[in-house]
């Protein structure tokens, strides 16, 4: 059982985990957590290169009869998260402790102060590996599927109204957002000006 950076050798395997997930989020996302969004070796490569969407990014595998399990550690625009955990459905949680382990430590050699990782509810495995390495639940993020053919419901009665305004209060968006986020903040660093900017934007409602 080894701990080391991703090789292009380990796509294809990589690639098995994804589609393994994919499978899986059929049946209740029990194996969904924030992956990489391509699905061929091919893409995968370009996102691992000079395509990838982070500022950082060290992507890690454990190693086990191939890959058994990946994680890696992103910087996105000062905001520090994991992509993973993927854990090869016959994998012990417990054998996935090490790779954690050394995302963890990658993380602290760069410098970070917090990092953050995003499971979906029923990814009960991936939420048993975090919480033995320290991770705690601080948010939990639900993810909404709509499928064709599914009957629309009509919304409950509510004694809220929605507008959709282009005059907000800059002022007033940054103390809800201070109250609202924990460690994800960036836009509290954001100008006036780029604030408008993002509000008046016509595919921003």
């Amino acid at each position: 059982m080894t701990v080391r950076p991703l090789k292009n050798s380990d796509l294809p395997g990589l690639l098995e985990l994804l589609k393994t997930q994919d499978e899986g989020a059929a049946d209740g996302a029990a194996q969904r957590s924030m992956t990489p969004e391509s699905r061929s070796v091919e893409e995968l490569a370009l996102e691992f290169g000079e395509l990838s969407p982070y500022t950082e990014l060290v992507p890690l595998v454990l190693e086990q009869g191939g890959v058994a399990a990946y994680m890696a550690v992103c910087n996105h625009e000062g905001s520090r998260f994991l992509e993973g955990p993927l854990l090869r459905p016959d994998l012990p949680v417990g054998d996935a402790a090490p790779l954690l382990r050394e995302a963890v430590r990658e993380a602290e050699r760069r410098g970070y102060e917090h990092l953050e990782a995003f499971v979906d509810e029923a990814n009960r495995r991936a939420q048993e590996l975090l919480a033995g390495g320290g991770f705690e639940p601080f948010r939990t993020t639900y993810i909404y599927e709509f499928r064709r053919g599914t009957p629309l419901r009509p919304l409950s009665p509510s004694s809220f109204r929605f507008e959709n305004r282009k005059d907000v209060d800059v002022g007033r968006y940054r103390d809800l957002y201070r109250d609202t986020t924990d460690d994800w903040a960036t836009r509290l660093a954001w100008s006036d000006e780029e604030l408008k900017e993002r509000f008046s934007d016509p595919d921003v409602s």
